[in-house]
């Protein structure tokens, strides 16, 4: 880790592929606080011409870099998402969407869940750390990763100060309107002042590494 293991920092200060060596998979957690290691990572993936050597993992994006290797052919991008109902234990898995795209019915056979409690999985949500927490306390914690967001991830990625409520609110209308985007646009379109604003923030918002 990074950010916090103070050996791993000193070594890519003296020679960023001393943090390389070692049994692999190896995990570069919060590489981005040292964005050198991008290329380092590639020469060696070509080095040792194999597959699943580094796994890189980090809380945010580190900004664009022209020196900076583009990792085609030695990186692939993986979407963490969050576990499912089923994969939460809570569905036996009946319910199988590749069947009801052919056609066929949806029937649930044995399963327990009330409307009430169903609600209550939902708003706890996927993430593991959620998985011991009661439906209150989880929707707090959402709120609170989405008001980091807004305060301190913006500002740091697009650089200057962003207004953290503005912000907010962006990222709750874009939630409602996800399914109405060209909607959104064309209203924002009518009001010059926000769509100017809105644009400065839209542009940072959906950064990927």
């Amino acid at each position: 880790m990074l950010d916090i293991d103070v050996q791993a920092k000193h070594a890519v200060t003296i020679d960023p592929a001393l943090i390389l060596e070692g049994s692999t998979p190896r995990l570069l957690d919060e590489w981005q606080e040292y964005p050198i290691l991008w290329n380092v990572v590639c020469r060696a993936v070509d080095h040792r011409n194999a597959n699943g050597q580094f796994i890189l993992t980090g809380s945010s994006v580190p900004n664009d870099d022209a020196s900076r290797h583009s990792g085609a052919g030695r990186f692939s991008i993986i979407k963490m998402r969050p576990m499912t109902i089923f994969e939460l234990g809570h569905s036996n898995g009946s319910i199988s969407l590749s069947r009801i795209m052919n056609g066929e019915p949806p029937r649930a056979i044995g399963q327990d869940l009330t409307i009430d409690r169903l609600a209550e999985i939902i708003s706890i949500g996927g993430w593991p750390r959620h998985l011991g927490l009661n439906s209150l306390v989880a929707e707090r914690s959402a709120r609170d990763y989405l008001e980091n967001i807004s305060y301190i991830d913006v500002a740091r990625v697009a650089g200057g100060h962003r207004n953290p409520k503005r912000v907010n609110h962006l990222i709750q209308s874009g939630t409602k309107c996800s399914n109405r985007s060209k909607r959104f646009s064309f209203s924002l379109g009518h009001r010059r002042r926000l769509w100017s604003s809105s644009s400065r923030y839209t542009s940072r918002l959906p950064r990927r590494p």
